[in-house]
């Protein structure tokens, strides 16, 4: 709803921006952009208190999400498998090089978007006290952030929770929460051995 809502704004006369003609205009495009934003912002905030402010989130930011130096060791050795360079597939512990980057950029992102969108949204404020580059270079940020954003779900996330072959037709775990567990110990829960 974030990327419908402000891709809009930017592209007004796009086929597919006209629904918010038939719904009050810029106004209510305007209006659900910057409340669906909050929902985010509430989110993320959220997020924060629980992974800083409990046990139970540290000790999975610290065992999961820190990044380790087998992050740097199994990508290289996925390419060298999928360029057909090694014979076994290596073997991705959960969780993974690639759960610990999409989480991390999210958050990389999300702070970028929530700081740009802040300036954007308080605009009386911003140009008041800021040079008028910083919100030209916020609404540039922001977009381009934004483009990243839709591509990085678009091609990456989809490629690990829907695409790849180990785990097609999907990956449930978006819809019950749940990892499936494979019967082989040595395979993480995308399947991968």
């Amino acid at each position: 709803v974030l990327a419908y809502s402000g891709f809009a704004l930017e592209f007004p006369e796009a086929w597919w921006a006209r629904s918010f003609q038939w719904f009050g205009g810029e106004p209510a495009r305007k209006a659900l952009h910057r409340w669906t934003a909050l929902v985010f912002t509430l989110t993320g905030v959220w997020h924060a208190v629980y992974m800083l402010g409990t046990r139970r989130g540290r000790f999975l930011l610290r065992v999961n999400m820190l990044p380790r130096l087998r992050d740097l060791i199994e990508p290289i050795h996925l390419v060298l498998f999928n360029l057909g360079l090694r014979k076994a597939r290596p073997s991705l512990r959960y969780p993974s090089y690639i759960e610990r980057a999409e989480y991390w950029a999210l958050l990389w992102g999300s702070l970028v978007m929530v700081a740009t969108g802040a300036l954007l949204v308080f605009n009386d404020w911003t140009l008041k006290h800021l040079p008028l580059w910083v919100p030209e270079l916020a609404t540039m940020v922001h977009y381009f952030e934004a483009i990243l954003a839709c591509l990085s779900i678009l091609v990456w996330h989809a490629y690990w929770t829907v695409f790849d072959p180990s785990i097609y037709p999907l990956n449930w775990a978006w819809l019950t929460g749940r990892l499936r567990r494979s019967k082989n110990r040595t395979e993480n829960p995308h399947g991968k051995k």
